[in-house]
């Protein structure tokens, strides 16, 4: 079924589309029992829509696994793309696969918006550190979104926060990494990425998922850090659900609000993080101290 030259539900009717001229692209295949041949076949089709400046890909569900390298390479053609969201929730994606996704990336040097989520995959530091090199290549990046949560991704995330220092007009970034335990092995792991993050002075939105990592008080301290210096940030998300020393986190995020001198919308999830009642007042009156702040929602 196609609903117009843009929108595609089905595999089969889009393998037969002949809308080449079409600058945007919106396929709804999640659930399709797509495998790697058929992933590969989709990469093709979609390479020869050589005016593509917009892509937004559905494959949640599937069984692409390998299939996503092929997939990748195809849309290393599509060099005129400027926004590209993709879903593969659930792949059984492998460093490989990641990998070559992350080349199709160094294809796009025009890319400005780009979501993709890649939750519940099998891929590991190797593939995801490979992945995040090729983001250096997007240095015109303005919004990034990433959702890699349940993908046991551990150092592989300080050559995230390492690639995005080149990205200089970056102004949006959501990352969710809830469920990774980065921590779990080196315990210095979120310490080191909030530092090296912190150089993006360029970011003005900043939502942070870090549930479920077992976060101690280095990696706090590293979350101070970045605080007092991305001053341009307006707008602050940060989720620490279910991670560790929860009084080590508000004794260092005390002090590092009162750099956040443009805040105005701040939203703090630090339940299941054994907070004492007095140190949940001292972050509360805290915050009230921040003159711009509009927005103010703290969940204990």
């Amino acid at each position: 079924m196609c609903d117009n030259k843009k929108q595609f539900y089905d595999l089969d009717s889009f393998f037969k589309s002949d809308f080449l001229e079409s600058d945007k692209l919106v396929l709804y295949f999640n659930q399709k029992s797509i495998d790697s041949s058929k992933a590969a076949k989709l990469g093709t089709v979609i390479s020869k829509y050589q005016n593509l400046k917009t892509l937004v890909l559905w494959l949640n569900y599937n069984n692409i696994s390998k299939g996503v390298a092929a997939l990748g390479k195809r849309l290393e053609n599509c060099t005129n793309l400027t926004k590209l969201k993709i879903y593969l929730r659930c792949n059984l994606i492998f460093d490989q696969g990641i990998s070559q996704l992350g080349k199709c990336l160094e294809g796009s040097p025009n890319l400005t918006d780009l979501k993709i989520y890649l939750e519940h995959n099998k891929f590991g530091s190797k593939g995801f550190s490979l992945f995040s090199e090729s983001l250096k290549k997007c240095s015109n990046l303005i919004n990034l979104e990433m959702d890699i949560q349940g993908n046991k991704i551990n150092n592989g995330l300080l050559n995230l926060a390492a690639s995005l220092e080149n990205c200089h007009n970056l102004t949006s970034f959501k990352l969710n990494i809830g469920q990774c335990y980065v921590c779990e092995e080196v315990e210095d792991t979120m310490y080191d990425f909030a530092v090296q993050l912190g150089k993006c002075k360029s970011i003005q939105i900043l939502k942070l998922d870090l549930q479920s990592n077992s976060i101690r008080k280095s990696g706090y301290e590293g979350l101070a850090i970045m605080f007092k210096s991305l001053m341009n940030v307006h707008t602050l998300d940060l989720n620490l659900l279910a991670n560790l020393e929860g009084n080590s986190c508000i004794s260092q995020f005390i002090p590092a609000f009162n750099y956040c001198i443009n805040l105005k919308h701040l939203k703090l999830n630090i339940r299941l993080l054994s907070v004492e009642y007095q140190q949940q007042m001292k972050l509360q009156h805290s915050c009230s101290k921040i003159k711009r702040l509009v927005i103010n929602e703290v969940d204990f």
